[in-house]
């Protein structure tokens, strides 16, 4: 190959890896469904959930990490929309609700409000990647705003990436779900339990 045809076999690699690496996937959680609990327990109704975490820009909802190519140079790892992590938590804490028994619709007087902050959502890595999940839950009392209990759930989950964003799927639905099973426990407590009216 002579010099110019190398260089311009060079760039094109060079362009092709960049684009590869460009297209990074939108992230899609899924999570378990749960079967509907037979016990009424009273209404929680889910209420503010605010983006608290340093690492989003703000109340983007749709950033939840960075993937990094060949060199390092970071990609933005977004939600796929529909999908984002306000939209998400707002229906596994439904799901998680209506699973322990509670109902989810507003009763006059009656209904707690179940407020999440979102601490920390983010990914990030090289080759090696981590999740990290902290969620602060908090039953607070609808009358007067006083906080009836809460809880810190903290959940986390690495991955490696080698020729396909499969195991970066299956990391974050792993940490969804971790999500849901810490708050069914809450919800499940006695000291949650004793909380709603």
């Amino acid at each position: 190959m002579k010099t110019g045809e190398n260089v311009s076999f060079l760039f094109l690699a060079c362009a092709l890896l960049f684009l590869l690496n460009a297209c990074v996937p939108a992230v899609s959680m899924k999570y378990e469904e749960l079967a509907k609990g037979d016990i009424h327990r009273g209404s929680v109704v889910v209420g503010t959930v605010s983006n608290k975490r340093p690492d989003a820009n703000g109340n983007s909802f749709d950033l939840v990490g960075r993937v990094r190519g060949g060199y390092g140079n970071p990609f933005a790892l977004k939600t796929e929309p529909g999908k984002e992590i306000d939209v998400l938590l707002r229906e596994v804490a439904e799901a998680s609700l209506k699973h322990t028994g509670y109902t989810s619709e507003q009763v006059a007087g009656k209904s707690s409000r179940l407020d999440i902050d979102i601490l920390k959502f983010w990914c990030d890595g090289y080759m090696g990647y981590k999740i990290w999940a902290e969620i602060e839950v908090k039953l607070i009392n609808s009358t007067d705003g006083k906080t009836l209990t809460q809880k810190n759930i903290n959940v986390q989950k690495g991955f490696t990436l080698i020729g396909s964003y499969g195991p970066m799927h299956m990391a974050f639905d792993e940490v969804i779900n971790g999500v849901q099973k810490e708050l069914v426990a809450f919800m499940q407590s006695e000291e949650f339990q004793a909380a709603v009216k």
